[in-house]
C-alpha cells in the first residue's frame, strides 16, 4: 500500500512539473544570478547604468559566447561542460533594484533569422515590491543547435 501511494504521488509530481515547463527549442538552459561565475574583468568591461547616476551605461548588455577563447575570457566556472561546436551561452547584463526576486525563462522563438529570449522578472503579487541597492545582474541561456547570431533578449517584469 505505502509503494502504491508512493508511485501515485511519484506520478503527480512528474505530471505537475511536466506541466510548468515550457517546451523551448534549442534544449534551452536558464541560469540566474550567475555573476559569481564571470571574471571581474568582464564584470567590469560590462556595466550597466546605474539607477541616478549620469554615467551613459546603457540599461542592458546582451553577449554571446560561441568559442572556448571567448569562454576563457568571460567564465572563471560554469556548472556544466559546453561543445561550442553546438552550443552556444547568451548572456545577459542589467542593474536590477528587485534582486531579491527570480527571473525565469518564458519563450523562446525565431523569426526572419533572429531569436527572441523572453525573461520574465518575477515580482510580489498584491503589493508594492521593495527594492534593494541596485546590484549587477547576470542571465545565462545555453542554447544547443542554435545557428543563430542575431539574438534579442526582452525582459519583462510581473
Amino acid at each position: 500500500m505505502k509503494r502504491l501511494i508512493s508511485v501515485i504521488v511519484l506520478s503527480i509530481f512528474v505530471l505537475f512539473s511536466c506541466a510548468c515547463v515550457p517546451n523551448l527549442p534549442y534544449n534551452a538552459k536558464f541560469y540566474d544570478k550567475a555573476e559569481n561565475w564571470f571574471l571581474e574583468k568582464f564584470l567590469a568591461d560590462n556595466k550597466t547604468h546605474y539607477p541616478f547616476e549620469t554615467d551613459n551605461l546603457p540599461e542592458y548588455r546582451c553577449r554571446i559566447v560561441s568559442t572556448d577563447t571567448d569562454f576563457d575570457n568571460v567564465f572563471k566556472s560554469f556548472p556544466e561542460d559546453n561543445n561550442f561546436s553546438q552550443d552556444i551561452l547568451v548572456v545577459y547584463l542589467f542593474t536590477d533594484i528587485y534582486y531579491g526576486f527570480d527571473c525565469e525563462l518564458k519563450t523562446i522563438s525565431s523569426e526572419n533569422n533572429v531569436v527572441t529570449i523572453e525573461i520574465l522578472h518575477k515580482m510580489p503579487q498584491g503589493h508594492s515590491p521593495e527594492t534593494s541597492l541596485p546590484t549587477q545582474r547576470c542571465l545565462i541561456v545555453k542554447l544547443t543547435g542554435c545557428e543563430y547570431e542575431d539574438i534579442n533578449v526582452k525582459l519583462s517584469y510581473e
